[in-house]
């Protein structure tokens, strides 16, 4: 027998999920011991599952250690707040001074020596300028762990329910049959959000054996390469899985339209093939992409199962992802950041359920203080149970962009408001 299949079954036969939870957990015990309330809330055995209350005061001892952290070793951000705001209870966070997402230009905010950062994530923002986003190895851990919590707790279950298997078949099966397929360039040729993100698992990837692709290379696509690669793949891997940007995967339809030809991956959900995609929703010429046809389109092309076409959001500036990878396909917030919405005219803060400018407050961001306000717009619900897959925590529906102006508006008042606060600190200290 081959022994990379030798090797895959070795693997799929060991309880992979149930080590991962021991280690994840004797990080949590570790944790609690030395009370890191962040690592706490990153490494709970029951992420996603946790009851409202019991979060949300996890939620607020985490989101003020990091308060805490980064108000001592980072001069710019000292000097926006000047107090160091009071954190007693979860209300207190949202009088926690928050950085705009413009002001990421530079290593103004840095909370660690420059030579502590391991990566860097580059986004434009609506000017069209880049912003600098370091990440140090505390931070990619942290990432790490949510990401490990969420398919345990959350993903596995989920999947394995659906498909008709166990936990244990469910292991067995994706260990003997997955391959992860990046519509994106490699790692050392980007360093986007949706690269770095998964460049973080890709160590285990490699540790369990699973088959890693990425179709974009020296920045060039060639789609009939990329279809034939993948019916070539799923000979020997049934469990596909796809990450991408939207216009990734309209070339690959694109060129099926051409030779008349259809993929049947997984249109019962049987072989838990999943897609999943984000990235603004228009072309390159300003044309906007209908998300549903999108969704419709996939499924028909690649023959997927609804359930496993998964849209993800998130931003660079936090340790933000959602997914609607759940029977309802509501958009869970996956990582447990505190989020809000303020007006758009007064950047007051919003009720839960109204139209407003994204906000977060990321207590596991280790490089600089995550207390951002974006340049999305979007509805967030309160806390609360889904009871169509049991998650605990918030939903966000995303409705689009902040026009160029109003984005820089928002900075301006944004501005105003911090400099008002200088103010008021000078005229009751007689210090800057």
């Amino acid at each position: 027998m081959n022994s990379k299949y030798t090797l895959r079954r070795f693997i799929g036969d060991l309880p992979v999920e149930n080590i991962l939870n021991t280690l994840i957990n004797l990080q949590y015990a570790s944790a609690k011991v030395k009370k890191d309330y962040i690592t706490q809330l990153a490494s709970h055995p029951d992420h996603n599952h946790m009851k409202i209350e019991e979060l949300k005061d996890l939620q607020t001892k985490a989101v003020r250690q990091s308060l805490t952290y980064h108000y001592n070793r980072c001069s710019s951000y000292r000097n926006l707040c000047g107090d160091l705001p009071v954190v007693n209870k979860f209300e207190d966070i949202f009088n926690i001074p928050q950085i705009h997402a413009e002001e990421f230009k530079n290593d103004d905010f840095l909370s660690i020596d420059k030579s502590k950062i391991v990566s860097v994530i580059t986004t434009s923002d609506l000017s069209g300028t880049y912003n600098k986003l370091p990440r140090d190895m505390t931070s990619q851990m942290r990432l790490m762990i949510q990401m490990l919590r969420y398919i345990l707790t959350s993903a596995l279950p989920l999947v394995a329910d659906y498909s008709g298997r166990s936990i244990k078949e469910t292991r067995r099966y994706a260990l003997n049959n997955w391959a992860i397929n990046f519509l994106t360039p490699p790692p050392n040729e980007s360093s986007s959000l949706i690269v770095k993100i998964f460049e973080g698992i890709l160590p285990v990837c490699r540790m369990l054996n699973i088959k890693t692709s990425y179709f974009l290379n020296n920045m060039e696509f060639d789609p009939e390469k990329a279809f034939n690669d993948i019916k070539e793949i799923n000979k020997d891997n049934k469990m596909m899985m796809f990450v991408g940007f939207h216009y990734i995967f309209s070339q690959i339809m694109d060129y099926m339209d051409e030779i008349g030809e259809r993929l049947n991956l997984d249109p019962t959900g049987k072989n838990i093939c999943i897609a999943c995609f984000g990235g603004g929703w228009k072309t390159l010429d300003g044309k906007k992409v209908d998300k549903d046809q999108f969704k419709d389109k996939l499924k028909e092309y690649f023959g997927l199962n609804d359930l496993f076409i998964v849209d993800a959001y998130s931003f660079a500036e936090a340790n933000f992802v959602t997914l609607d990878l759940c029977p309802s396909k509501k958009s869970h917030v996956i990582f447990p950041v505190v989020v809000r919405t303020r007006d758009p005219d007064t950047l007051e803060l919003q009720d839960y359920g109204e139209t407003g400018i994204i906000s977060v407050w990321d207590p596991f961001m280790n490089s600089y203080p995550a207390f951002i306000m974006t340049d999305d717009v979007g509805i967030v619900s309160d806390y609360y149970k889904c009871d169509d897959c049991g998650f605990i925590g918030q939903d966000l529906i995303l409705k689009g962009r902040l026009s160029k102006a109003e984005f820089r508006s928002c900075g301006l008042k944004l501005q105003q408001m911090m400099d008002e606060k200088r103010k008021e600190r000078v005229l009751a200290t007689g210090y800057v």
